[in-house]
């Protein structure tokens, strides 16, 4: 199977469609819908969870950079706390949590600017 076939096959799958949806409900700070929609969704495909995991902080980057416009903050937020991505993976478990912690991680980047 060529690479351009293998990623045809790969664009109908639930995985891709969730990541897509995740990308949507980030896109519109919808944070604690797009913890809920994991929720549902691990339930429906258990083993996808690493794959969503493992692209979540580059969503919430690209998210928070478009966001706030300065790519720079971003970076020095992710030098003083190396560990945000370990962080939000955690949150992303709890709608609430996740919500509060999406919150606080755009107010520190705002902060940086």
């Amino acid at each position: 199977m060529t690479a351009a076939a293998a990623i045809r096959s790969a664009e109908g799958t639930p995985l891709t469609a969730f990541l897509a949806r995740l990308d949507e409900l980030v896109a519109s700070d919808s944070y604690a819908e797009a913890a809920k929609a994991f929720a549902a969704f691990n339930a429906a495909n258990p083993g996808n969870d690493f794959f969503v995991e493992e692209a979540l902080p580059f969503k919430v980057s690209n998210h928070l950079i478009a966001k706030i416009g300065v790519p720079t903050a971003f970076m020095k937020l992710t030098l003083r706390r190396p560990t945000w991505a370990v962080e939000l993976t955690k949150a992303f478990h709890e709608p609430e949590t996740f919500a509060a912690y999406m919150a606080e991680l755009e107010a520190d980047v705002q902060k940086l600017v």
